[in-house]
Order: C-alpha cells, then sequence, then structure tokens
C-alpha cells in the first residue's frame, strides 16, 4: 500500500480512504503504517474521526468504519471556495435582514472563511 506524508487533516481524510478500502477491517499498526504517524496518533485521529462516523473494533483488534454512517467530505478546489464566499456574502444582507438576524447563511460563510483561511496557509 502506498505511504502518506502530508499534514493533520490531510492524514484524516487518508485515515478514512484506507479504513473504507479495508471493509475487513485494518489494523492500528498498519495504519500507523501506511499514514507515516506513530500509533499513539492514530488512536487520536480515530477518536477525532469517531465524532463524525460509526467506528468499531472487529476480530483481533482490527478497526472497522461502518460505510452507511460515513459522512462524505466535499472535495472543493480554493477558486470554487472563493466563489462560495463571494456567493454567499452577497445574499447575506438580504437574507439577514428577511430573517431579523444571522442564520444559516452566516454559519456556512464563517465556515467557508475558515476553510479558505486553512488553503492559504
Amino acid at each position: 500500500m502506498k505511504k502518506y506524508s502530508s499534514p493533520k487533516h490531510e492524514r484524516l481524510q487518508q485515515l478514512r480512504i484506507v479504513l473504507l478500502q479495508n471493509p475487513q477491517g485494518i489494523h492500528r499498526a498498519e495504519l500507523s503504517r501506511i499514514l507515516g504517524v506513530n500509533k499513539s496518533t492514530i488512536t487520536r485521529y480515530i477518536r477525532e474521526i469517531s465524532r463524525y462516523t460509526t467506528l468499531s473494533e472487529v476480530e483481533n483488534g482490527k478497526l472497522k468504519i461502518d460505510p452507511h454512517t460515513f459522512d462524505h467530505p466535499v472535495f472543493l478546489n480554493p477558486a470554487e471556495i472563493r466563489y462560495l464566499i463571494s456567493h454567499f456574502e452577497a445574499q447575506q444582507s438580504s437574507v439577514d435582514h428577511q430573517a431579523q438576524g444571522p442564520g444559516i447563511g452566516s454559519t456556512i460563510l464563517s465556515k467557508l472563511h475558515i476553510v479558505s483561511r486553512e488553503l492559504e496557509t
């Protein structure tokens, strides 16, 4: 299998992919080897992604992801994120005024700004 070396958010995504590619389950040691991090890091990553999907331990301590509860990520490039930000900013003042205050659009816009800043670093 391919060995990965990248920032944490990318390794978390890679961890999800590796788990999905191993429906019979996979040991933490193997995940550690594939992702190029130690087993304690894998344990932290598992704890983090288990907030968003169902993981279980199967035979001999193998970890398995439930593909039916997996929250499939949406991949956007920086240009697409900038477009969404400009679109939400253009629409936001009208929506906030009609709703008598900030709503879900403001929340989405805030999240898009965070993602945009993370991509710039």
